[in-house]
């Protein structure tokens, strides 16, 4: 037994020589950086910088593109992407520090996979000859330029940058022996801003929005949409996630090319980590997650007793009551009540653009320091219907702050102060701060336990000149089968 052992043994120890010679006169260099292998550092025949170097130069060109020329610069940084769950494609995003970043930068790459070269929390050096560094804006409009909005490095273009070529990838991105730990830069809604772009950040004592989940009957979650598997679902999907101690909110992005676009959102409470970006829009912020992984989420939800949630909308197309203002000479004329609670003379009017009439409020300049403005629809008779729907479209203008919300109730007492109301699990679309946004669909969303006669409301509370956003609310409708 022990000769045969002994055999076997010897057998396996030229097998695995063969194949180690095999694999040896098989592989290329170029494959061996494939496997992250660095064990010495490069050569940097230059100057090193810090990445707010590179920034300053942007700012200097007053935000136009700025191409490096023989400036024998290389830049330092660290990276804190990963296209290993195919969440990334064909970038690279680095950072200058690992803890306690304060700028980070996109570089374009013409190379996937990318995290078999560039690992995250890998040091690299970035040789800043010949690249050029932009801001990556699609709507100018939401951008101030004194902000971070996307720091872009790539190739120049004209006025675009294009990735940087496969074949100068790592004559441009040196890598470095280090792979520093990344400690995740803990922020909440309260205190984000534009020079989180492009770092690694994580959200404490989040969740994702209750109408992503399915409930049971009584009350408790028994499984949630997927990240990016949807029917219909394409390109980068966004998924709401919010704060269980403030008010505060954001998308999650995730591709629907990704390797984990089918997996379910998770159910429970807790903490989301990945790089901060900007949506396609530009409009809002969002978190592009590296895999599934950086989403820690089994506590328990923190969902508010006092939002009304029926369930995930019912896709009905029965139209039980709509509202477009239309034919409305007054809100009186078509059963709205317009009541200011707070007994000021702000209100809401209706407004006429281009031949379509909507409802319109903005505490500018109304002299009201605090007021509370409501909007009350008619009754609206659920009694012979099912599985009704809620939506409607709102534009948010000159944004300085979320002060409209929906609300419902089946018990109107004739004084919104007074009245018990349930608010609606509905987002209301964020906005410029200075000048119009478009009118965006808010909803649906599924109102089939609210009662049998229903109001529905929007609340407008805010304080001239802190909280004045102005908006337009149209196309109110409520559909059943």
């Amino acid at each position: 037994m022990i000769m045969k052992n002994l055999r076997i043994n010897y057998f396996l120890m030229l097998l695995f020589i063969g194949a180690s010679t095999m694999l040896t006169s098989c592989v290329q260099d170029d494959d061996y950086a494939d496997l992250n292998i660095v064990e010495e550092e490069p050569n940097i025949d230059g100057t090193i910088v810090d990445l707010s170097t590179v920034y300053n130069e942007l700012v200097t060109n007053e935000y136009q593109n700025f191409t490096f020329e023989e400036t024998n610069n290389y830049a330092e940084a660290y990276v804190v992407s990963s296209d290993e769950g195919g969440n990334f494609y064909k970038k690279l995003v680095v950072q200058d520090k690992p803890e306690n970043p304060t700028i980070g930068f996109a570089i374009g790459i013409d190379i996937t996979p990318a995290f078999t070269r560039y690992a995250f929390g890998q040091k690299v050096y970035i040789k800043l000859d010949g690249l050029t560094v932009g801001q990556q804006v699609d709507n100018v409009q939401y951008y101030p330029n004194t902000e971070f909005n996307e720091p872009t490095l790539g190739i120049n273009n004209g006025s675009e940058i294009d990735d940087i070529p496969a074949s100068q990838v790592e004559k441009h991105i040196l890598r470095s022996s280090e792979i520093a730990t990344i400690v995740p830069d803990m922020i909440s809604f309260d205190d984000l801003s534009a020079e989180n772009v492009n770092t690694f950040v994580q959200f404490s004592e989040v969740q994702f929005k209750r109408s992503l989940m399915r409930y049971d009957e009584d009350g408790n979650v028994i499984s949630s949409i997927t990240y990016a598997g949807e029917p219909g679902d394409e390109y980068d999907v966004e998924r709401t996630f919010l704060s269980c101690v403030s008010n505060g909110q954001m998308p999650i992005s995730t591709s629907a090319f990704s390797d984990f676009k089918s997996v379910s959102l998770p159910q429970g409470s807790g903490t989301l980590s990945g790089v901060l970006s900007r949506t396609y829009y530009g409009d809002n912020y969002t978190l592009f997650m590296r895999t599934p992984e950086d989403a820690d989420m089994t506590n328990e939800r923190c969902d508010d007793p006092n939002i009304l949630y029926c369930g995930i909308p019912n896709d009905s197309n029965s139209i039980v009551y709509e509202e477009n203002f239309n034919s409305a000479t007054t809100f009186a004329s078509i059963g709205w009540d317009n009541i200011n609670v707070t007994g000021g003379n702000l209100s809401y009017v209706l407004t006429n653009f281009q031949g379509d009439k909507y409802a319109q409020i903005s505490g500018f300049q109304s002299g009201e320091t605090n007021y509370e403005v409501w909007l009350v629809s008619p009754e609206i008779d659920l009694s012979s219907t099912t599985d009704e729907d809620l939506s409607m479209r709102i534009q948010t203008n000159h944004n300085n702050g979320v002060i409209l919300s929906m609300h419902i109730t089946d018990n109107y007492t004739g004084d919104p102060a007074t009245t018990e109301w349930k608010a609606l699990d509905l987002e209301v679309p964020n906005g410029p701060s200075s000048g119009f946004g478009n009118f965006q669909d808010v909803g649906p969303t599924n109102i089939s336990c609210a009662g049998d006669n229903v109001r529905i409301a929007f609340k407008y509370v805010g304080s001239d000149p802190d909280a004045t956003t102005r908006y337009h609310i149209d196309d109110i409708k409520v559909t059943g089968n």
